[in-house]
């Protein structure tokens, strides 16, 4: 098994919907690099255009990518990220999914932010993270057109409909039914395996109390989750539930995820938060030092006990390669076939 370590690497507090965008909680990310290197893990930074835009994000990561110790991947804020229609920085405050834009200003921001990875390091990204989750079937083709054959926007047991993003919009999508498992997207269906040639690798989510986690009773619980029975659930603790820190949750809860994922028989446990966490103030959930430095004895616990585990690390792209050599040979097969 392994840990795959994902951070949406974005500007500080972007909760705030504050006008003046910062970026400080870039000279926070050499640290926790560190703690991922001294553990033998390969972070993922999923980053949007104001960090890739500031040049202390490439002194501080740049000689860890090299060596292959991390990967640069793309992340899509629409609010913060040029070109804009008029040319203006947009209202902070509504923050647009990316399946609200139109195809044009998607194409012209994806553009944007793999030009900047490809002039900093060198190389184009291979993955990618929608913001706010939000991904669909349309974007497939423009991110596949762009180098981009990794999404890891899928969230499985949750939907993001009641968040709001632009006013007066329908808000986020839902991704409750989607696999678990890593898969091909169906290009009619992101929720579906299918032949597509975009490889889907969703975020770990899981049942870790309850009766509801089996194969029979996880449907039952995705629909009636935003009730007032689902209310209920949740608060004895029979939800799923992601795996990232989060304020109150304590290391127990998340090392229970490792039993559970073997029980599930997934190949990975993939890990989530915000580089703007690992700053004091840079976040609605660590707002000072001694809530970040409380986030790095749980995470330096939870490295530790994965390690013992045997739980190996990679980068997406490194775990990934095997599924692209497979389906390569598949094709090289068929193609034979039909000499």
């Amino acid at each position: 098994m392994y840990l795959l370590i994902t951070i949406d690497t974005e500007e500080d507090d972007a909760w705030s919907g504050r006008q003046r965008i910062g970026t400080e909680n870039v000279l926070y990310l050499p640290r926790f690099q560190s703690l991922c290197e001294r553990f033998g893990y390969r972070p993922t930074w999923l980053t949007t255009e104001p960090v890739l835009s500031d040049p202390r994000f490439a002194e501080s990561l740049g000689a860890s990518v090299s060596a292959g110790n991390a990967e640069i991947g793309a992340h899509l804020h629409p609010w913060s990220c040029a070109p804009f229609p008029d040319g203006q920085l947009p209202d902070q405050s509504e923050q647009v999914y990316p399946h609200e834009l139109c195809e044009a200003e998607f194409r012209a921001k994806m553009e944007r932010i793999v030009g900047l990875i490809r002039e900093r390091f060198g190389q184009p990204p291979v993955s990618y993270r929608a913001g706010r989750w939000g991904f669909v079937r349309e974007h497939v083709p423009w991110l596949l057109e762009l180098g981009i054959r990794i999404d890891c926007s899928v969230t499985p047991h949750m939907s993001w409909h009641r968040h709001i993003g632009k006013r007066g919009g329908k808000g986020g999508v839902d991704y409750r039914g989607a696999p678990r498992l890593p898969y091909w997207l169906d290009p009619a269906d992101i929720l579906s395996p299918g032949r597509g040639e975009m490889l889907e690798l969703p975020l770990t989510v899981s049942f870790l109390r309850g009766p509801l986690g089996g194969a029979i009773l996880r449907p039952w619980a995705d629909r009636f989750r935003y009730t007032p029975l689902g209310a209920l659930l949740h608060r004895v603790g029979w939800t799923a539930i992601p795996f990232r820190p989060w304020p109150g949750r304590s290391t127990e809860v998340l090392l229970g995820f490792l039993p559970e994922a073997k029980r599930a028989r997934l190949p990975y446990l993939m890990l989530m938060f915000h580089s703007s966490e690992l700053m004091p103030g840079g976040s609605p959930y660590n707002r000072d030092a001694d809530d970040v430095e409380r986030m790095y004895v749980q995470l330096e616990t939870l490295f530790g006990k994965l390690r013992t585990h045997g739980v190996e690390g990679a980068t997406l792209t490194q775990f990934a390669e095997p599924y692209f050599q497979r389906t390569a040979v598949a094709l090289g097969r068929f193609a034979a076939g039909l000499a």
